[in-house]
């Protein structure tokens, strides 16, 4: 499992002057240097407005994704550790906010509800078609093997629901379950 530190740049800094308001910056737990402080971030800021990149949650899977697979880009940078503010932790697993620190200052920077952020959560138990279907809007369709063995989506909570129409069943599955195998990773 790796997981990465999401950040918000400290008011007034030379950072938040630079990275454009609403970025999503991550960095590796690991990857700051104990001789000087400094971090290497990723961050997505949808500079050319891209449809798919509109939701803080799709610019941190992009920023995610360049980091853990050290994609080159200009969005990349050292900066010192005291410039930013730690606002949550991002699992790559399952592409979903794993703890959110200070839901207030990732809002503001954001610009969005911190609901709209990190997705809805249904309970393990969940029987409630609607519940789950809400919790799935904006998530990611995995194709099964068999049409008759569901619909299966992994939410931008990070959760794995199965829908099955023909029982109007839902199921939440755990990441490790076989049917979430043939996943394409972001």
């Amino acid at each position: 499992m790796t997981i990465l530190n999401v950040y918000v740049p400290v008011a007034n800094s030379l950072h938040c002057n630079e990275i454009k308001t609403g970025s999503a910056i991550v960095s590796a737990q690991t990857a700051i240097d104990p001789n000087t402080d400094t971090m290497l971030i990723s961050y997505e800021g949808n500079v050319y407005d891209s449809e798919n990149l509109k939701h803080f949650h799709d610019r941190t899977v992009i920023a995610a994704a360049r980091l853990i697979r050290r994609y080159p880009t200009v969005a990349k940078r050292g900066v010192s550790r005291d410039q930013l503010i730690l606002v949550a932790t991002f699992d790559t697993d399952v592409w979903a906010f794993n703890e959110i620190v200070d839901a207030t200052k990732l809002g503001e920077w954001a610009g969005e509800a911190i609901e709209e952020i990190s997705g809805l959560r249904v309970a393990n138990d969940c029987v409630d078609w609607n519940l789950a279907a809400a919790a799935a809007v904006g998530g990611h369709y995995i194709s099964l093997e068999s049409a008759n063995a569901g619909a299966l989506f992994r939410t931008i909570a990070g959760q794995y629901l199965l829908f099955n129409k023909a029982t109007s069943s839902v199921e939440v599955l755990d990441k490790n379950d076989p049917r979430c195998k043939a996943e394409p990773r972001a």
